[in-house]
């Protein structure tokens, strides 16, 4: 199970990935790495390194220059490791929770969606 500070960091962690509209192609990386591994956490309970090297796998795509790659592998590597674990049951619910809230925040424009969001997390 997370301890309460990085399953805060999670939901935030995953909220923003699902929400935010990145304007360079770091961020884009960084934000697809975090959606890639959330969701994943969301959908299996557990994060393991090979989840992290999938989702830096995936997020790779978006990397425009060495420098910007350099930066971005070490940046998912160091927040990807701090996700590995298992979540509870009850956390797991929630970032599923979460993963549909902002669904229907983004694909319908249920502003409701909105509000429940911000109270988990």
């Amino acid at each position: 199970m997370y301890d309460q500070p990085t399953f805060q960091f999670a939901k935030h962690d995953l909220v923003t990935s699902l929400l935010q509209q990145p304007d360079t192609f770091v961020k884009q990386a960084k934000l697809h790495f975090l959606r890639h591994l959330l969701t994943s956490a969301a959908i299996n309970g557990v994060i393991s390194q090979q989840d992290i090297e999938c989702a830096i796998y995936v997020a790779h795509s978006y990397f425009m220059t060495q420098a910007e790659r350099d930066e971005c592998l070490s940046w998912m590597s160091y927040h990807g490791n701090r996700y590995i674990g298992e979540l509870s049951h009850e956390q797991q619910v929630e970032l599923q929770i979460l993963c549909e809230l902002c669904d229907h925040l983004v694909n319908e424009g249920d502003l409701s969606a909105l509000q429940q969001i911000a109270d988990l997390i």
